[in-house]
């Protein structure tokens, strides 16, 4: 198996090449989320305020920032559920895990904190995205975690609430999550032997096949050039006539054809 990835649209619609402006698929993540409960979709439709260094329309479309899925506390208590997402990888590898944040939901700066998970492992604690966007709502942020592919074969991603969490809140949120597959030690995606390592070994053990197939190549040349003169000295006007069971036509008919292309 070669490369594997996954784009995924968390808590929106399927996106199209055709809404991507580097013409990628984001799928939607109801065949990836395991642990649902107490969440719930986001859309929004204002404008994604894009800045100066941070997340671009090429790290993620619009359709992926203006969509997610979030925990929000209920009453005065803050939720202990954690949003969770599985995907199935090869051991052997190492995967480079980007999720996508936009705070979408929140009716005010400073109130979102969350946990994030990979693997069970804390990745980040506390995460305030109006923080990392310079205090602004519906800005994009997006952060990258490199994790190993264990032998259960399966690569587990978790938001939740954190310590710092409100009552009455946004506890958590993610918009859009990308996975792709390191090559291994040796260079290769797909076991242990690099396709370079396999290319010079079939030119070592061929390099006889090289010279036996110019010679033969030459060989036909030589013989397409000969069929040529011989047929050029034999008719210089060669030309083939059509068919005999084809009926004779009349001149003026044939003159009206001849001026169709076919």
């Amino acid at each position: 198996m070669g490369l594997k990835l996954y784009r995924v649209n968390v808590g929106g619609w399927k996106v199209t090449p055709f809404n991507d402006s580097l013409w990628r698929t984001w799928v939607t993540d109801d065949e990836n989320l395991k642990s649902k409960d107490g969440s719930s979709k986001v859309p929004f439709g204002g404008r994604i305020n894009y800045q100066d260094g941070g997340a671009s329309r090429e790290v993620g479309p619009d359709n992926v920032y203006n969509s997610a899925r979030v925990i929000r506390s209920s009453g005065d208590s803050v939720s202990e559920l954690n949003m969770t997402w599985t995907f199935l990888v090869i051991g052997g590898y190492e995967y480079l895990v980007r999720m996508l944040f936009c705070d979408i939901a929140s009716i005010a700066r400073g109130m979102l904190f969350f946990n994030v998970y990979v693997n069970d492992n804390l990745a980040y604690k506390n995460l305030d995205l109006t923080s990392v966007t310079n205090g602004m709502l519906a800005s994009p942020f997006y952060a990258d975690v490199v994790v190993d592919g264990d032998c259960s074969g399966v690569l587990t991603l978790s938001v939740g609430p954190s310590n710092m969490s409100l009552a009455r809140a946004v506890d958590a949120i993610l918009n859009g999550v990308e996975i792709m597959k390191i090559n291994n030690s040796v260079g290769s995606f797909d076991g242990e032997i690099c396709a370079h390592s396999v290319l010079k070994s079939w030119k070592k053990g061929n390099g006889s096949l090289y010279p036996m197939l110019a010679a033969v190549f030459l060989l036909l040349i030589a013989f397409v050039i000969m069929h040529r003169r011989r047929a050029g000295a034999t008719d210089s006007g060669t030309w083939w006539r059509l068919p005999t069971e084809i009926p004779e036509v009349n001149m003026n008919y044939s003159n009206h054809l001849s001026s169709y292309k076919l």
